[in-house]
């Protein structure tokens, strides 16, 4: 079963890509975010009829507009990287989702793309590579391969292939991070989303 995984951080245009992406370094590919959604925060049902806030207009019809507002709030706050990190398409996205049944404030999503920005700024997370992370990997029971018809990158998961014996909490919590950066390189530009599949068949490697 596919999962789909919501992103957290940008979505280049792509130009041409290749169809499989090993973990190699130095392949020639894009180097590689997520954003997780706070628990405070309602999933978007197509059929749900939702109350909108008054603090946010219409985003079907001036959402560039407010995709601007957004971003020069952020570049006040310090956060000139909001331009590079993160693509019209996904701020829109954050700013469409809804709290306790309502649409995000303004301020809200604000809030929740700062917290983003700062953490990738502090982790540093851009500047994570495959030899910071080559041991955690090299099990190869994360692997981004192919893409989907819409284009979005998927993501091969097999817990029972990892190595617990050169378990690291620290080194593990850098792998995702470089995957996560890695496959977010890849998703299309109108795109804010990847793909996840799962085998957790098997046991796992002690």
């Amino acid at each position: 079963a596919l999962k789909e995984s919501v992103r957290p951080a940008r979505a280049p245009s792509l130009g041409s890509r290749s169809e499989s992406c090993d973990l190699d370094e130095g392949d020639g590919e894009r180097e590689a975010w997520v954003n997780d959604e706070d628990e405070g925060d309602d999933p978007p049902p197509p059929a749900m009829k939702r109350e909108r806030s008054n603090s946010l207009p219409n985003l079907a019809v001036d959402g560039g507009d407010m995709v601007q507002r957004m971003r020069q709030a952020l570049r006040r706050r310090g956060l000139g990287e909001v331009d590079t990190v993160f693509d019209d398409g996904y701020v829109q996205s954050i700013m469409n989702r809804t709290k306790n049944g309502k649409q995000r404030t303004f301020e809200y999503s604000l809030d929740k793309l700062e917290a983003s920005l700062r953490w990738r700024r502090e982790y540093g997370a851009a500047e994570v590579t495959y030899q910071d992370v080559a041991q955690s990997l090299a099990p190869q029971h994360m692997i981004w391969h192919g893409f989907d018809s819409l284009g979005r990158p998927i993501l091969y998961v097999k817990p029972s292939k990892m190595d617990l014996s050169t378990y690291n909490t620290e080194n593990y919590l850098k792998a995702h991070v470089y995957l996560l950066e890695r496959g977010i390189s890849m998703i299309p530009k109108g795109e804010t989303t990847f793909v996840l599949v799962a085998d957790a068949s098997g046991p796992g490697n002690k």
